[in-house]
């Protein structure tokens, strides 16, 4: 009788089975991050609509004209104080594979004191070109985005590259939480003003502050509170914040320059076509916070290797938003219902913004990619130029165009990064690929 004998389970895997295997765990642990992020993604987009149902009909359209220049103001000093900063603490993690807790207390003392200057920057910024609002509305807001936030959102970048995107999102979560309930708390109690908005957001993001540097960043092992910083962690958070400013400005700066030209109805109306347009990103946004810590780790003796993530993620990306954008094309007048005769036009605007959609989906990879080969001061030129054409255009157009000239100078500013950021990657992966990287200045 011929014996037959189970396999043995604990017999190691063949390379074949081992490859396998590790591909396997590799497509979970990036479906588990998508999940995560579109958790946090998708509740920002329930955020902004319950805000904006309440809020318009106190505000009207020139009122969150007025709101939503206030942000396009802020938005850009985010990327300075925490966004950049948050990046490039990940950078220093995954990439660099620096000590956590030192580049915690570096990038959280930079952080701190470029919200300081931005928040003074801010409100005088909007003192002059958001007129339609007081110096307590606009001090609150501003307080609330960048002071109390700072420490919170930069924590949530070192949570990433330490536990993973799951730890990082259910900090990012708690903020959107905190968002929500908030003006629901204020309309149900008849309080629901902006000045009321900042204060109690600032409250509430200050304690969430002290509740990150005294729990959570000590779970996961990172006793330390923000400190001093050298001059390279400032030249590399630089070479993040910087560009984040400007990447911040192509996207919201024509409502902050619609309002200084006095367009504050037009600023309200855009800003909510902008708002639905900017809701059907909630995917893409989910798979680029997903594979963020996917783009960085680099090998120098795998020729293409970045160029080839960055085709991926492309084709990952287009197949995500086309079907979108046809939906919205034909589904756009499904939310004029939610928005009320004031906001009847912007229906046609979001159409108009569709040209946006998939230059936007693509424009983020080969930026992403560039990280990967370490090229972040090319990054940041890359994103300045087109961010500068985005500003002009916005200014040369606006005055003659209305809204017209918002989208031109958003849709042309996003295919210059594009264009720039592709000829880039290509150009810096060739010289990786060829091992004269690093005698070419980043």
């Amino acid at each position: 009788m011929t014996a037959t004998h189970e396999p043995n389970s604990d017999a190691p895997l063949n390379p074949d089975e081992d490859d396998a295997h590790t591909k396997r765990k590799d497509r979970l642990s990036f479906a588990n991050d998508v999940v995560w992020s579109l958790g946090f993604d998708g509740l920002t987009v329930v955020a902004n609509i319950v805000a904006f149902l309440l809020l318009i009909p106190i505000f009207g359209d020139e009122g969150y004209g007025a709101y939503i220049g206030l942000f396009g103001i802020i938005g850009p000093l985010g990327g300075l104080a925490w966004a950049g900063v948050g990046l490039a603490a990940l950078q220093r993690i995954v990439r660099d594979e620096k000590d956590p807790a030192a580049v915690t207390r570096a990038m959280l003392g930079q952080g701190l004191a470029l919200a300081s200057a931005g928040s003074i920057l801010a409100v005088l910024v909007a003192l002059a070109t958001v007129r339609t609002l007081s110096l307590l509305e606009i001090g609150s807001i501003v307080f609330a985005e960048l002071m109390a936030l700072t420490v919170v959102m930069i924590s949530s970048f070192v949570l990433q590259g330490v536990k993973g995107v799951p730890a990082a999102s259910r900090l990012r979560i708690t903020v959107v939480l905190i968002r929500i309930i908030v003006v629901v708390s204020l309309s149900v109690s008849g309080q629901l003003t902006i000045a009321n908005i900042g204060i109690a957001t600032s409250v509430l993001f200050s304690l969430l502050t002290i509740w990150v540097l005294t729990r959570t960043l000590p779970a996961a092992g990172l006793r330390v509170l923000p400190g001093g910083f050298s001059k390279d962690d400032r030249n590399m958070a630089l070479s993040f914040s910087v560009p984040m400013v400007g990447s911040n400005l192509q996207l919201d700066g024509d409502k902050t320059v619609l309002n200084a030209y006095g367009m504050e109805p037009v600023a309200g109306v855009y800003g909510a076509a902008f708002r639905v347009i900017n809701m059907a990103f909630t995917p893409i946004r989910a798979l680029q916070s997903a594979m963020h810590n996917r783009l960085l780790p680099h090998d120098a003796d795998d020729h293409g290797l970045h160029v080839r993530r960055a085709k991926s993620f492309a084709w990952l990306n287009m197949a995500t938003i086309l079907p979108i954008g046809v939906i919205l094309f034909f589904g756009v007048e499904l939310f004029e219902p939610l928005l009320g005769e004031d906001f009847a036009e912007s229906s046609r605007m979001a159409r108009w913004l569709l040209i946006f959609m998939p230059i936007k989906a693509l424009s983020g990879v080969p930026i992403g990619a560039l990280l990967g080969l370490g090229r972040t001061t090319t990054r940041a030129w890359v994103m300045g130029i087109s961010a500068v054409v985005s500003l002009a255009l916005y200014i040369a157009l606006i005055p003659s165009l209305s809204w017209v000239g918002a989208v031109i100078g958003t849709v042309v500013g996003e295919l210059v990064l594009l264009v720039l950021g592709t000829e880039r990657l290509l150009t810096w992966q060739r010289r990786s690929d060829e091992g004269t990287l690093e005698t070419y200045s980043a």
